[in-house]
């Protein structure tokens, strides 16, 4: 079953590999297959981790929601802004 993260490595490194056809496209005629290839690879194994990373980054904030901290907090201020007292 497809995760948020392997979606993310399959669209960065769809990314990549057209990256590394626009990156290695103007050598065409200079470089040997060999070095198309690799240039194509590399660029699409690093912006699919990348694209990975994100997902797994982004999917992690959201699920984690809000701090317990923030949520327990109360406020001891009155309307117009004063500190209650302790007396």
């Amino acid at each position: 079953m497809p995760t948020f993260e392997n979606n993310g490595l399959l669209y960065g490194a769809l990314l990549g590999a057209l990256a590394g056809v626009l990156i290695a496209g103007p050598r065409f005629t200079d470089w040997s297959i060999q070095k198309i290839l690799a240039a194509i690879a590399v660029s699409s194994a690093v912006i699919g981790m990348t694209g990975r990373l994100a997902v797994w980054i982004a999917y992690t904030a959201i699920s984690a929601g809000p701090t317990p901290n923030y949520a327990n907090e109360q406020d001891d201020s009155s309307p117009d802004g004063a500190h209650a007292s302790d007396d």
